[in-house]
C-alpha cells in the first residue's frame, strides 16, 4: 500500500487513494474515512471567507459539511483530547458533523445526532415546523427546541433580530455588550391597574 501512495496524490484524493491501494494487516479498516475527516477539518479550518452578516432566512451554515461515515466514534479520533479516553472506532453507519461557528468561528466536529438531521431537514426541505411535528407525532413545541439548538450550536444560522436597543453613541459597545442591545422576542409589561397586592412571584 505504502508503495502505491508514494506517488504526488493530492491531499483531497488521499481517503481514496488510501482505499483504493487496499488495506494492510497492521492498517486500520477505517482509515481511509479517518484521512477524509482530516481533509474535511483542515479544509473548513483553512477557509477564511467571511460569514455573510445576517442572512435573509433560517439557513444552514455554509460552513457545515456533513460526512457519512461506516464507522462510529471517528469524531472522537478527530478531535481527540489527551485528558481523555479517546473510544474504540466500531462499525456502524453514521454521520460526522464539522463546522464553524458563525460567531465564535471556533471549529466544531462531533457525531451527528438524531436532533440534528431532523433540523437540517426541516430547513432543507422547507419544511413548516407544524408539518414536522405532525409528521413526528410530536408537539411542535419539541420541533421549535431543536431548531434553536440548532441555531445555538451554529450549525444553522438566522437572521438578526430586529428587536434592538437604541444606544447613545457616547456609550462605548463591544462584543460583551451585543447581547443586551438585541432580543429574540419582544416583551411587554401592562399594568392594567395600580391596586396591586404585590404578591405575584416576580415581586
Amino acid at each position: 500500500m505504502l508503495a502505491a501512495l508514494e506517488k504526488d496524490v493530492d491531499p483531497q484524493a488521499f481517503p481514496d487513494a488510501l482505499l483504493s491501494s487496499g488495506v494492510d494487516s497492521d492498517v486500520p479498516e477505517y482509515l481511509h474515512e479517518l484521512a477524509r475527516l482530516e481533509w474535511e477539518l483542515e479544509r473548513i479550518k483553512n477557509n477564511n471567507t467571511s460569514f455573510q452578516r445576517s442572512p435573509e432566512r433560517l439557513g444552514i451554515n455554509p460552513f457545515l459539511t456533513l460526512v457519512p461515515v461506516s464507522w462510529k466514534n471517528l469524531a472522537a479520533l478527530v478531535d481527540a483530547d489527551s485528558e481523555k479516553e479517546i473510544p474504540k472506532p466500531v462499525p456502524s453507519k453514521t454521520h460526522v458533523l464539522i463546522w464553524r461557528h458563525p460567531r465564535t468561528r471556533d471549529v466544531h466536529v462531533r457525531e451527528a445526532e438524531e436532533v440534528d438531521l431532523l433540523s437540517l431537514k426541516i430547513v432543507m426541505e422547507n419544511i413548516d415546523p407544524r408539518d414536522a411535528a405532525s409528521m413526528g407525532g410530536i408537539h411542535v413545541g419539541a420541533i421549535h427546541s431543536a431548531l434553536e439548538r440548532a441555531i445555538t450550536q451554529g450549525i444553522l444560522i438566522t437572521p438578526d433580530s430586529r428587536i434592538k436597543r437604541v444606544v447613545p453613541q457616547s456609550v462605548e459597545k463591544n462584543e460583551n455588550t451585543d447581547a443586551f442591545l438585541t432580543a429574540k422576542t419582544f416583551k411587554l409589561q401592562w399594568h392594567i391597574t395600580k391596586k396591586c397586592d404585590l404578591n405575584c412571584t416576580n415581586c
